[in-house]
């Protein structure tokens, strides 16, 4: 058997699958699926997850008329095992995300305050390059626009990853 290829796979690209169920990106789903590509997570990027679904569960399922503080507490955050809150659209979306993507350790501050690891300019999206960088992922799957100027200022073969649109991916064209 071979050894699925590790991948970060940021929010919108997790989105596109498992929430817009994105046609165009049905080989990278075929390669989650099928084992050859193995998506992992650290808390903080899981925690991003559950945060943005509670969010688009609250766009689809409020109503006009519900007040912004009944919304909120509707839509609180789901944490383990409180994802019933959710439409059957989010529910499907999160199972498929827990059911494929590999919780894994985040960086502690000792290995982050030595390793070398390039800065996003966006320091909302440092999470998804710590994780990558600590776990060796073979890509950062990402349609961020800070994570992809990032993956053009590294030269290729230099870094322990490859920073890659979900597009891109799924043409085969994996070399940033």
């Amino acid at each position: 058997m071979v050894t699925p290829a590790r991948a970060v796979l940021d929010t919108n690209t997790a989105l596109a699958l498992w929430w817009f169920e994105d046609q165009q990106l049905t080989p990278l789903v075929t390669a989650i699926t099928t084992q050859r590509l193995e998506p992992i997570a650290s808390p903080p990027l899981i925690a991003e997850w559950r945060a943005l679904v509670s969010r688009l569960h609250a766009k689809e399922t409020t109503a006009p008329t519900e007040s912004a503080t009944e919304s909120a507490v509707a839509i609180a955050p789901p944490i383990a095992g409180a994802e019933a809150h959710l439409s059957a659209r989010g529910i499907r979306a999160h199972a498929q995300f827990t059911a494929w993507v590999r919780p894994v350790d985040h960086p502690d501050a000792s290995w982050l305050a030595t390793a070398d690891l390039p800065r996003c300019r966006d320091p909302e999206d440092q999470k998804f390059l710590e994780c990558a960088w600590f776990h060796q992922a073979t890509w950062l799957i990402t349609r961020d626009k800070a994570l992809l100027r990032l993956a053009r200022r590294l030269k290729p073969g230099t870094a322990p990853l490859t920073i890659v649109t979900p597009e891109a991916w799924c043409r085969g064209d994996r070399n940033r």
